[in-house]
């Protein structure tokens, strides 16, 4: 399998919650993060190329809302899945609290 990804990712463990707006949100955790992207530990099975927003939990009791694509959703164990997802690059100051994680993780 040819690998696809852009960004290195780093194995941080975060608690998030998703959902499709404005649908129920789902809480998970991240297991790999990059700035392009993460895999979730989720309950619900996803759908390939869905747009999901994705709220991750962040230090000082604060969070960050990312808007992301499914890229796969495979399942894991005890009845969840793991998602893979592409977050979608933005302005905004969410995403670059989002983006700060990974430097941060990298000690960039």
């Amino acid at each position: 399998m040819t690998e696809k990804r852009q960004h290195e990712r780093s194995p941080i463990e975060l608690a998030a919650s998703f959902g499709i707006p404005p649908d129920e949100r789902v809480s998970g955790v991240t297991r790999d993060v990059s700035v392009g992207g993460l895999c979730i530990i989720s309950a619900k099975k996803l759908k390939v190329d869905e747009i999901i927003e994705i709220s991750i939990e962040l230090e000082d009791d604060q969070s960050a809302s990312v808007e992301a694509r499914v890229c796969w959703c495979e399942p894991h164990e005890n009845d969840t899945f793991r998602v893979g997802v592409q977050v979608q690059e933005s302005d905004t100051p969410d995403y670059q609290k989002f983006r700060q994680i990974y430097l941060n993780q990298k000690g960039e």
